[in-house]
């Protein structure tokens, strides 16, 4: 406060005021008797880090030739609360600080302690380690040292490798926590919206922490956490290990983590350009750093403007777009705005068009998503990220694991033989994608739901669903293949159907399953992992510290 010109009087009112100031605590309607602080300002006061701010003001080293130069100005420290960093491109400067540190807290009362300081080298180590010292004790050099959250490394090529490995291990320890809920609940009846939000609280923080300053330019970090992602929504949708994968954002409206850090990303930039100057003057350090990150990138060295640069183009080149990050002097808050925009956009058009490929997901094709009634009047939608309504108008945990196996292909071919809407063509060997019950055409799911007459069983559970259908959806006439697939996404994209139609389909797979096993001892190996508990093997690796997630290419039909 003397520093900053406070007259006596302020310092003599606070004094008093500190003096005399007595605490109450409250509790709902009830109040505690009060209480006085014996020592100093209590942790939570709301003058408390304004003091200790004023208090750490008087804190400066004077300019040393060894300090970090920031586009000319001088870094020797930098304080987060009474966590701080001190700094020095040699050892001979940070001697020299350290000894300034030291002298500055004698003289105002404080005490550093030697056993919770640590020393970071990056670049080259010397042979023989040096020795820094505080209070006669030698300090300790680490490879790797977490501060202000991020963790840091010294001694591998990429200096946020750690943060990345003890990120990934909190979202594994997150995420055995959310799915191990199953345990309590029963077995596959967490409902998909609480496992989401679970997932939005407890697992993708994990995720993207650290997301602004740590680009994904590496290969190991960014892929842990992939396919924690990965498995996670596979969990949460019961799917298996070979499942594709646009189809686990698309189904639960869960933006892929690389795509979203890279925004997150993006957004501390727009946050970063568009800060106000200090209210002292000058400039941030922020805004110093973002010129000297793209004086480097204009030089062709590596930086943080030119990793997100990277990031940028990489993303766009499937798109055939050539999206780049304009230079430093181009730079606004609308171009970056415009984009955020483009590069959601475009992930939402990579992902649809991954859904538009695969001949198994012809159920999820050019779908209109319904809405509640009770909710809204507008008619049904098209939207590519949406948490879908069969996830959450299907109150049967079985019969909504069955309906989503149907329209995500898990079925096809471990049930069912051929892919939804499937037709003859010269290259099919016909004898692999005939109905093992009538043998009369291709086993595509709705054949066998609607079509097949060869099973009495079946052909009982068709006319019980038909009957309870409502009259404008009932259908008395023979269905068409074609027919047949038509009238079942009509039902399943029905607001008030896709319950009971879930249920249908539970029976039909059940009922396919038991005549298949019977009636074909083969089909044992024809089936190999039926799907039904590939879900939980497939998260079976979220036990192991390593997470060594197993990642499928997607091979199109």
């Amino acid at each position: 406060m003397t520093h900053s010109n406070s007259n006596r009087l302020t310092r003599d009112w606070l004094r008093m005021v500190y003096d005399k100031m007595r605490y109450l605590i409250s509790l709902e309607d009830q109040l505690s008797d009060d209480f006085k602080s014996l020592s100093g300002v209590l942790i939570g006061d709301p003058a408390s880090p304004i003091l200790w701010n004023l208090y750490l003001a008087t804190l400066d080293f004077p300019l040393d030739p060894d300090d970090a130069d920031l586009e000319g100005t001088h870094i020797s420290h930098l304080e987060h609360a009474d966590d701080m960093v001190i700094m020095s491109r040699t050892v001979q400067g940070l001697h020299r600080h350290l000894k300034q540190l030291e002298g500055w807290c004698y003289d105002n009362f404080l005490a550093l302690d030697p056993k919770k300081s640590k020393v970071m080298i990056f670049g080259n180590l010397p042979q023989e380690p040096p020795r820094f010292l505080i209070r006669g004790m030698q300090l300790q050099i680490v490879p790797t040292y977490k501060y202000v959250g991020v963790n840091f490394s010294s001694t591998s090529r990429d200096m946020f490798s750690d943060l990345y490995h003890a990120k990934a291990k909190s979202a594994i320890a997150s995420a055995q926590g959310v799915l191990g809920t199953d345990r309590l609940v029963g077995r596959h009846r967490l409902p998909p919206t609480v496992c989401r939000n679970l997932y939005t609280a407890l697992v993708d923080c994990h995720l993207i922490s650290g997301c602004e300053v740590a680009l994904d330019v590496g290969v190991d970090g960014p892929r842990k956490l992939d396919d924690i992602q990965v498995n996670f929504l596979r969990r949460m949708l019961h799917l298996g290990s070979h499942s594709i994968r646009s189809i686990l954002f698309t189904e639960t409206a869960i933006f892929p983590i690389r795509q979203r850090r890279l925004i997150l990303a993006l957004r501390f930039l727009l946050y970063l350009i568009t800060r106000p100057p200090p209210a002292t003057g000058g400039v941030h350090l922020t805004t110093l750093a973002l010129h000297a990150s793209n004086r480097l990138r204009m030089a062709g060295l590596t930086s943080c403007m030119a990793d997100l640069d990277f990031l940028i183009s990489r993303s766009s080149d499937r798109s055939g777009l050539s999206l780049r990050l304009p230079l430093m002097e181009d730079l606004s808050d609308m171009g970056i705005k415009d984009l955020i925009r483009k590069l959601s956009s475009m992930t939402c058009r990579n992902l649809q068009n991954d859904v538009d490929t695969f001949s198994r997901l012809s159920l999820i094709q050019n779908r209109r998503e319904p809405v509640d009634p009770v909710i809204s009047d507008d008619p049904p939608t098209h939207h590519t990220l949406h948490l879908r309504h069969y996830l959450t108008n299907v109150p049967n945990y079985k019969h909504r694991i069955s309906l989503t196996r149907l329209l995500l292909g898990g079925w096809v071919p471990c049930v069912f033989r051929a892919s939804p809407s499937r037709t003859p063509n010269m290259h099919d060997d016909r004898l692999l994608y005939l109905c093992r019950s009538c043998g009369a055409h291709y086993e595509t799911p709705e054949h066998v739901m609607l079509v097949c007459p060869a099973d009495e069983e079946l052909s009982e559970l068709r006319e019980q669903f038909m009957a309870s259908l409502p009259p404008r959806q009932h259908s008395n006439a023979h269905l068409t293949d074609d027919e047949a697939f038509e009238f079942l996404k009509g039902c399943i994209y029905s607001w008030h159907l896709v319950a009971r139609t879930a249920k249908f389909v539970y029976q039909v797979v059940t009922l396919w399953q038991r005549k298949l096993m019977e009636g074909f001892r083969w089909f044992e190996e024809d089936v190999g992992d039926s799907g039904e508990d590939s879900a939980e093997e497939d998260m079976a690796d979220v036990n192991s510290d390593d997470c060594d997630f197993r990642s499928h290419d997607d091979d199109r039909e």
